[in-house]
């Protein structure tokens, strides 16, 4: 965890979205928001959502995903895209597409 203006961020790295101990590390610091960089293919956005929910409702907080869009190799040849932003009730904010250059941005107060 980290602060910036105020804000106590927590990071995550793709899979430590999935990970129960990370997850409960990160709630247990009175965090703000998660931020977590990752990629998913286009049949697992399901499970980027329900991974976002889940990071919200634990750590009441918001949950920003920055989430790859684009074929990148290594067998994501079709990833989700979908970055989104997340409220501490887990409503979506912002949303953005499954093709690159899409954005997905919110006022957090």
């Amino acid at each position: 965890m980290f602060e910036a203006d105020g804000w106590g961020l927590c990071v995550g790295i793709c899979r430590d979205t999935g990970i129960g101990e990370h997850v409960g590390r990160m709630a247990g610091l009175d965090v703000d928001a998660y931020v977590a960089g990752l990629v998913h293919r286009s049949d697992e956005r399901a499970e980027q959502e329900r991974r976002a929910v889940w990071i919200a409702g634990r750590c009441q907080a918001y949950v920003a995903f920055a989430s790859f869009a684009g074929p990148n190799g290594g067998g994501y040849h079709h990833t989700a895209g979908s970055s989104a932003i997340w409220s501490p009730a887990a409503d979506v904010l912002a949303q953005a597409g499954m093709t690159p250059g899409g954005l997905a941005r919110a006022i957090l107060e």
